[in-house]
């Protein structure tokens, strides 16, 4: 069988996504992702695609549950925002992180939020870098996926260099990710289901003012939050 998109099927896909990648915004030749696969009796219809430059179809299978790729549909409410998505170049040689005033080594999953992978490490190669999915019950809502910074709020300030982004919203800094020769740190404070999450260079404070201080986390998943219980 043969993937087939109508006349129709192609203009309200064209018509809903401007002509821009459903995630990231960059304005190239894009294909269209079945959310739930093609080759597992998904439906070649406008609720079941997106459409993607190959970059972002690449990494999105790997990193986001398909309610949050369906998400991505509305995201962006067919506003697509100037310069929303930012390149960075913040690799690492080693898989160590360090976030707050902790420290991550060889943590593939370094955050987990019922269930849902929020800050991972991922290896490109032989570097690695952080991917943050900050989507649905999430304010501010970020995405860094493949060495990209995604937003959907023109009201965010975003400081970007080389080997430095900042987000910040009026005088508040909600993100900060920065490298120092081949250390990479990580600040975030964000509400998750109205939830304090915060990630300083002093603490790091979860739901129900748990806190963890200087902490070194070792294994395939460092910290594990669902339903007020921290793990």
């Amino acid at each position: 069988m043969r993937k087939y998109y109508s006349k129709s099927l192609l203009e309200n896909i064209k018509k809903r996504c401007n002509g821009f990648c459903e995630c990231c915004g960059i304005d190239i030749v894009l294909d269209k992702h079945h959310i739930l696969e093609w080759s597992k009796n998904g439906l070649t219809e406008l609720k079941n695609l997106i459409a993607l430059c190959p970059s972002c179809h690449r990494q999105i299978p790997l990193v986001l549950s398909k309610t949050q790729q369906k998400y991505l549909q509305t995201w962006h409410h067919n506003n697509i925002i100037s310069n929303r998505s930012l390149t960075h170049n913040i690799l690492k040689e080693n898989n160590k992180f360090l976030i707050g005033s902790n420290i991550y080594v060889n943590c593939k999953n370094i955050l987990v939020v019922n269930d849902q992978n929020i800050i991972s490490s991922v290896q490109e190669k032989d570097r690695f870098y952080i991917n943050i999915v900050m989507l649905e019950n999430f304010e501010p809502q970020i995405l860094i996926l493949n060495n990209k910074l995604i937003v959907n709020n023109s009201n965010f300030e975003i400081t970007h260099r080389k080997n430095y982004i900042c987000v910040k919203e009026g005088n508040q800094k909600l993100f900060e990710l920065k490298k120092n020769n081949d250390e990479i740190y990580v600040r975030m404070k964000f509400l998750y289901n109205n939830k304090l999450f915060e990630f300083d260079t002093n603490k790091s404070i979860f739901p129900g003012n748990k806190k963890f201080v200087n902490c070194k986390f070792e294994g395939r998943t460092a910290i594990s939050y669902k339903d007020q219980v921290v793990s």
